[in-house]
């Protein structure tokens, strides 16, 4: 290739750059398409990211020149790649060079996403979520991005929050959207509302609004037949963010007007939390819009009888007694609401007894008319006529003269019992649920994957098969109470028995064993789809039949979460007197230990597979860098090391009393290690980060070589994390030297 070809193939079209600047692109490229010299070429232009004039060069560069290498059966070349392209992507005008000029990027990066690689899966997820901040306007672009970013949050779940944030960034216009449906990505946010971060429900909950608002009629009914509402009613019951609270109403709120509604929400437990929102004066978490949308739930559930069945209750009627007292300060549409809550009720034989124990009559005639709208008057006159037509059924009742205490004390009581039945009925019906998709995947799924995959499949589903058994015994056991409770037609549903014979050890070394396997079952699983044509087919024959292996295997993992949860919850309603109690009490207690065991076992199951990992990657010539006794603290990948020899990329190992600097040299598949640098922690003291040209960096300094060296990241919050960790190993390392030495004196 000649001088000239070459600086024409790498410059964009309406370039500006003279003859001295174009021979640097040239020089760039050369080193960078020969392969002994390539590291130089990418040094170069790692070496020159602060500079002002080079920048500008690059900026006037086709970005393939160095985005090529992100497919590279070079891991070298294709970390170097990743870094620059990461560190300029923060640059807006880079994005836009990047969307212009690199038409193979985006295949490129979908390609790196499927990678079983932590570190290049993430700073993929960087380099896309730059993008769709330049691309609101055409988002559809960035349709091939969503399957794959909604079957990764199951492989890399430590990245969730960053994958549901991009979800939330693209998932908008109707190509998005629709492809978002198809790679069942509302499994994934139902998921996700059920047990996760504050930042993590709030993208969901954003995802869910970009959907509705898309295609209303259409996708609400999705929503609602995939069981949407059942996490977002949870939502709505936990959450102690108001703003959080105001979107999980308002996403609620656009499912009053589909047909399915009332049949479908009726056992999610949406209208008890509407009823305890009907809130006059507001609270920290209340407000005028708040209350505006939750009365147009209960109007559209009592407009309908069997709503009318679900959702009266003596709790209702107190609530709307005190909206009615307080009608004057209420706004036109709220004041419209309540009386048409009051009419849809007065309408209903089911609601005749608290109508009466509240005296509901006496606050609707006590209401000034001339103080209301002409809309308003007029439905405040039907709920008159209403009242008088009934009131003589009313008063033949005999009538207690209860207080206002003692109808909030019964409502209170009444409220907590129903909802502790309801909360008994989901653990029920979620173990039932539980147990008919293990049923599908153990008999259905692995059966036909194992066909395909043969031996492998035990890696994969681990001992699945043996959870489901052991959870069929569960829900056996929990429908026969729930029938013995309904013959003897008992108020409430006595679960505590069941629970504390199945809370286990038996539980605790099933849950144990799957949950150290299931990360190498998911990767091996997404691996084999990635890499197998038949595996790709299978798992389009799968999915055509709503079954999804990665749902599949991540469905326990969210079992003994989910049973925390649900006990939290029920021993919040059951009165203090009740036996059941302190026994829900000891069963609340046994799953929270198996929990945190289960957890525990994962923390130092992972660590020891790291650790071996990396001894059978490092050599270590020196003996005084040999510990048996040594453990795994963290990696951080992509560090940019730099020392007076000039810049170097490597991974950051970092165990208990050492962090090794080393890269990755080999070709393809086949990883060969080089250590750059040991670091004795013991002799290494970190320094405060600084900025550079904005960029953070760490030092640290050899306590007695005087020497110091300085790590960066393509971004500054892994600087922060690689503090952290070091900072924590080194702290650890002093308090054991410590020890040591106070026992040896």
């Amino acid at each position: 290739m000649s001088q000239s070809s070459v600086v024409c193939e790498y410059l964009i079209s309406k370039n500006t750059l003279d003859q001295k600047q174009a021979q640097v692109v040239q020089k760039i490229s050369e080193l960078l398409e020969n392969a002994e010299l390539r590291l130089s070429g990418f040094t170069h232009i790692l070496t020159r990211l602060d500079n002002t004039i080079f920048i500008d060069i690059l900026r006037q560069t086709k970005p393939q020149m160095y985005t090529k290498y992100l497919i590279s059966d070079d891991p070298q070349s294709q970390a170097y790649s990743l870094f620059i392209i990461s560190k300029l992507a923060a640059d807006p005008k880079f994005v836009e060079l990047f969307i212009t000029e690199d038409e193979t990027l985006f295949s490129s990066l979908i390609t790196l996403l499927k990678y079983q690689n932590p570190t290049i899966f993430k700073r993929s997820l960087d380099i896309i979520a730059s993008f769709t901040h330049k691309m609101t306007n055409t988002l559809d672009d960035l349709s091939d991005f969503v399957a794959p970013l909604v079957a990764s949050i199951s492989v890399f779940s430590s990245y969730r929050t960053d994958i549901v944030k991009l979800l939330k960034g693209i998932v908008q216009s109707p190509k998005t959207i629709t492809e978002f449906l198809e790679a069942d990505g509302i499994t994934v946010i139902s998921q996700i509302l059920e047990i996760s971060s504050l930042e993590e429900t709030q993208s969901a909950l954003e995802i869910a609004t970009s959907i509705l608002k898309t295609d209303l009629k259409r996708n609400r009914t999705i929503l609602l037949k995939s069981g949407f509402i059942k996490p977002l009613s949870e939502v709505i019951e936990k959450t102690t963010d108001k703003t959080i609270l105001e979107l999980a109403i308002y996403v609620a709120s656009q499912f009053a007007g589909c047909p399915y509604f009332v049949a479908i929400g009726g056992d999610s437990g949406l209208f008890e939390e509407c009823v305890d929102m009907m809130e006059f004066p507001y609270t920290e978490l209340s407000s005028e819009k708040t209350l505006q949308r939750v009365l147009t739930i209960i109007f559209r559930v009592t407009q309908d009888q069997l709503g009318v069945k679900n959702c009266s209750s003596l709790k209702l009627v107190s609530k709307l007694c005190n909206l009615l007292k307080n009608i004057i300060c209420l706004d036109e549409v709220v004041q419209s609401l309540v009386f048409g809550i009051t009419s849809n009720l007065l309408d209903s034989e089911v609601s005749q007894k608290e109508i009466t124990m509240t005296k509901m009559s006496q606050f609707v005639v006590e209401i000034k008319e001339d103080q209301l709208s002409p809309k308003v008057q007029k439905l405040r006159k039907m709920c008159v006529s209403k009242l008088n037509v009934h009131t003589p059924h009313f008063d033949d009742k005999k009538q207690i003269d209860y207080t206002q205490s003692d109808i909030e004390m019964m409502a209170s009581y009444t409220s907590k019992m129903t909802k502790a039945q309801q909360v008994v009925n989901e653990l029920i019906q979620t173990e039932d649920s539980f147990v008919r998709q293990m049923d599908t995947c153990v008999n259905k799924t692995l059966k036909k994957v194992e066909k395909v995959i043969l031996d492998k499949t035990q890696i994969v589903f681990g001992n699945i098969s043996d959870i489901f058994k052991y959870h069929r015994k569960i829900v056996r056991e929990m429908k026969s109470a729930h029938l013995k409770a309904e013959e003897y037609k008992e108020p409430f549903t006595p679960i505590s028995s069941v629970l504390l014979k199945y809370f286990t050890p038996e539980m605790l070394d099933l849950y144990t064993k799957y949950t150290n396997n299931v990360d190498v079952g998911m990767a091996l699983f997404t691996e084999l789809s990635n890499e197998s044509v038949e595996v790709q087919c299978l798992v389009k024959e799968l999915s055509a039949n709503d079954q999804y292996v990665p749902s599949y295997l991540i469905q326990p993992i969210q079992r003994i979460p989910r049973y925390v949860l649900l006990l939290e919850t029920l021993l919040k309603c059951l009165p203090d007197y009740l036996e059941e109690k302190l026994l829900i009490e000891s069963a609340l207690k046994k799953i929270r230990q198996i929990a945190s065991q289960v957890n525990e076992s994962k923390r130092h199951h992972d660590n020891k597979l790291a650790l071996a990992k990396w001894k059978g990657r490092l050599e270590f010539s020196d003996p005084k860098t040999q510990n048996e006794n040594r453990s795994f603290v963290g990696e951080i990948d992509q560090v940019l090391l730099t020392t007076k020899k000039g810049f170097t990329l490597v991974t950051l190992i970092i165990f208990s009393d050492i962090a090794v600097l080393a890269e990755n040299v080999g070709k393809g598949d086949k990883e060969k290690w080089k250590i750059k640098q040991v670091l004795e922690l013991n002799e290494w003291k970190l320094t405060d980060i600084i900025k550079t040209d904005g960029k953070k960096k760490l030092p640290l300094f050899h306590t007695k070589q005087g020497i110091t060296l300085e790590l960066s990241c393509s971004k500054d919050s892994d600087v922060d994390t690689m503090e952290e960790k070091l900072q924590h190993a080194i702290h650890n390392l002093k308090k054991k030297c410590l020890r040591k030495s106070n026992q040896q004196q």
